[in-house]
């Protein structure tokens, strides 16, 4: 993920499974290796930094320690990169991508999925202090209700999505159409605090994620409906 690229939307609308891509069969044993080998630098440089949520004491999120996402992008020069999720309570509240180049340099972006102001430390030094919500859920207008199971859910979740495209605009090569990822990166629920369903999908160019839209099925007053943030 670039850091010149914004995660917005240029045609709006909509929003998880953990996501592992696969050793290709034509991978040999060093190009795994070093694959895995990779993957463990990403993870080593994301542990260097703890994440809290401001209010009260500074309630600690909980980093997932495997990627829900591994991208590259030869266009942009990204030789391996990852995204990794922080939860409180399994409710994804913030997002890191990392990444590297040919220089081997981790660069780092980080995305607030929370409702509270967030702290990133990194070796007891401050890093990023988002101080608004990270998300504006709205209705989705024209959605039938949430079905009664997961499975089913999903399966309306990827429905709505068909409808929604995305692109972006690079000032060196134009414009590019952005591919939905067809499985979320990352599932969740919370019904004690009105979440039915949620789910983080990803609009990419390659695998390298440019886009995020998150859908929740969210319950007010005991009705259920499809809410959806970008």
């Amino acid at each position: 993920m670039t850091s010149h690229l914004q995660w917005c939307a240029v045609a709006v609308l909509l929003m998880a499974t953990l996501r592992h891509q696969a050793v290709r069969a034509d991978e040999t044993p060093d190009t795994s290796a070093a694959r895995a080998a990779s993957l463990a630098r990403l993870i080593q440089a994301v542990e260097q930094y703890t994440l809290t949520i401001e209010a009260g004491h500074g309630e600690p999120l909980e980093l997932v320690k495997s990627p829900v996402l591994r991208y590259s992008d030869p266009v942009t020069s990204v030789l391996d990169g990852a995204v990794f999720v922080w939860t409180r309570n399994g409710r994804p509240e913030a997002l890191i991508s990392v990444h590297v180049g040919k220089s081997g340099r981790p660069f780092f972006e980080f995305r607030s999925l929370s409702s509270s102001p967030l702290a990133a430390m990194r070796m007891g030094q401050p890093e990023w202090h988002p101080d608004q919500p990270g998300l504006d859920f709205r209705p989705l207008e024209g959605a039938p209700s949430p079905e009664e199971t997961a499975p089913q859910r999903l399966k309306q979740m990827r429905a709505m999505l068909r409808s929604f495209s995305a692109s972006i605009s690079d000032p060196a090569d134009g414009r590019h159409e952005l591919r939905l990822l067809s499985q979320p990166v990352f599932r969740y629920s919370q019904p004690d605090v009105g979440i039915l369903d949620g789910a983080l999908f990803f609009f990419v160019r390659a695998t390298n994620p440019e886009l995020l839209i998150v859908v929740e099925a969210q319950t007010a007053e005991g009705n259920p409906r499809w809410t959806y943030s970008p």
